[in-house]
């Protein structure tokens, strides 16, 4: 028994080294860049498209920056509304944009179609790596650094 939970432990643990292109490379992903990089959804990113920063995108992220932040939480409340710019226009563009609240609710309109552009957790932290990843390439940010997101095992008492 002892043997188990050792083994357990460790390959749990296994799972939280690295950083945030480690995880990128780690599902199969390039390194982002604006001019190509890619989006995830319909659950563990089983679709996948390649798609550029918009012109009209880039220049909202760069309003929010123009004054740079002076200290780590101006820099997080940018961060924020960069990554809802993000959200609402590269969904925009996939078709993510309709994507409904959690991950397996039931839902009236139970058809493929409705389904095919949800997003469960494993979408959402590849596609906010994505985003983290290009503003830390725009030199936006000086007081954080993307890293390899956290997870957490509900039945084995969460960690990282």
């Amino acid at each position: 028994m002892r043997r188990f939970i050792l083994l357990s432990a460790l390959t749990l643990t296994a799972c939280a080294g690295g950083n945030h292109l480690d995880y990128l490379q780690m599902r199969g992903i390039n390194a982002p860049k604006s001019e190509a990089f890619t989006h995830c959804y319909n659950y563990g990113c089983n679709k996948r498209e390649i798609v550029a920063l918009p012109p009209k995108t880039k220049s909202k992220i760069d309003r929010i920056f123009k004054s740079p932040a002076k200290n780590a939480l101006t820099e997080q409340q940018k961060i924020i509304q960069a990554l809802q710019i993000f959200e609402k226009d590269i969904g925009k563009m996939t078709g993510t944009k309709n994507d409904k609240r959690g991950t397996f609710l039931l839902y009236q309109d139970d058809s493929v179609e409705s389904k095919s552009f949800q997003q469960d957790c494993l979408d959402e932290s590849t596609n906010t790596t994505t985003y983290l990843t290009l503003l830390k390439n725009m030199g936006y940010l000086k007081f954080h650094t993307p890293a390899f997101p956290a997870t957490r095992q509900p039945f084995i008492g969460g960690g990282n």
